[in-house]
C-alpha cells in the first residue's frame, strides 16, 4: 500500500502515460461502479500494465476521485506502515520488538522463525500489528504495519505512537558494537 502521493512524473515514467490518461481510462471504464479489483484487472488485461502499476494507478485514481483516503485499504479500513534500518542482527531486533509489543499490550503474539511477529493490538480494538525484519549481517531493515485501523484519525494517532518507538529501536542499537 502506498502511503505517500506519487508524482505524475513517476506514473508517466513507470507506465509510459501520464496520470491524466489513466484517469480518463478508468472514468470510461466506470471504475467507481466496477470497484477496485475490476479496475486494476482492466488496467492489467486491457492496457497491459504490470500488476504493481495496475494496483498503484487504481489507488491513485481512487484518491483523485475521492473514493479512497491516504492510507485507506480497499476494505475501507486504514493502515500505516513505517520502516527503519537498525544496526543490529535480526534476532536482537526481534527480541527488542517483542518486548516493546508486550509492554504496549499486544495480545495473541505469534512469531515465525526469526523473521516476523504478528499480534492483536488493543487500540483500536481489533487492529493488528505486524513487524517483519530482514537482516544482512549486522544491519536489519525493520518494517512495521498497523492494519485494521478504523479511521484516518486512528491512523495518525497510531503513527504518533509507533514513530517514537521505531526511532528508539533504531537509536538503541546505533552506538553498539557487534
Amino acid at each position: 500500500m502506498a502511503t505517500r502521493a506519487m508524482s505524475d512524473e513517476a506514473v508517466e515514467t513507470g507506465t509510459g502515460k501520464p496520470m491524466s490518461h489513466w484517469c480518463t481510462v478508468l472514468d470510461r471504464f466506470d471504475a467507481k461502479t466496477h470497484g477496485h479489483k475490476q479496475a486494476a484487472k482492466h488496467l492489467l488485461e486491457r492496457h497491459r500494465l504490470s500488476p504493481w502499476w495496475a494496483q498503484m494507478v487504481t489507488v491513485l485514481y481512487e484518491r483523485k476521485r475521492g473514493l479512497r483516503a491516504l492510507g485507506q485499504r480497499s476494505t475501507r479500513l486504514f493502515a500505516l506502515s513505517m520502516q527503519r534500518t537498525v544496526a543490529a542482527k535480526p534476532t536482537q531486533v526481534l527480541t527488542a520488538i517483542i518486548s516493546a509489543l508486550r509492554t504496549g499490550g499486544a495480545d495473541a503474539l505469534r512469531r515465525t522463525p526469526s523473521r516476523r511477529v504478528v499480534c492483536s493490538w488493543p487500540d483500536p480494538v481489533g487492529s493488528v500489528v505486524e513487524v517483519t525484519v530482514l537482516g544482512r549481517g549486522n544491519v536489519t531493515v525493520t518494517q512495521l504495519t498497523h492494519d485494521r485501523l478504523l479511521s484516518a484519525t486512528d491512523r495518525e494517532r497510531m503513527r504518533s505512537v509507533w514513530t517514537p518507538m521505531m526511532d528508539a529501536l533504531r537509536d538503541r542499537f546505533a552506538h553498539q558494537r557487534m
